[in-house]
């Protein structure tokens, strides 16, 4: 068992975090009624870091639906973004200005 509850996987050399699943999936119910029984993967990796780092934010990148707060998905967008923004300041990344240096390492 790894530091903050994550396992290490030996054999692929990667950090595996859970997040305790019943406290998330009754948090995101919160929100609802919910279209969607389940939070996304993308959701439910929020609710990981959380639990396990308690950042004061999270810059989120690819998790359109879920940032553009759109009702046309399979999972319920509002309700995705309600909770995770009822726990964690989100940052959007697809607004920031990026700049890139070379030779950084």
């Amino acid at each position: 068992m790894g530091e903050r509850g994550g396992k290490f996987d030996d054999v692929n050399r990667t950090n595996i975090i859970m997040a305790d699943w019943e406290k998330w999936d009754e948090h995101y119910r919160s929100f609802g009624p919910v279209k969607h029984p389940d939070p996304s993967s993308g959701a439910c990796a929020v609710y990981s870091v959380v639990e396990h780092f308690a950042p004061d934010e999270i810059g989120l990148i690819g998790f359109d639906y879920v940032l553009d707060n759109k009702a046309d998905w399979m999972h319920d967008a509002k309700a995705e973004l309600r909770s995770i923004e009822s726990i964690v300041n989100i940052i959007d990344l697809r607004r920031q200005e990026v700049t890139f240096r070379r030779n950084a390492c």
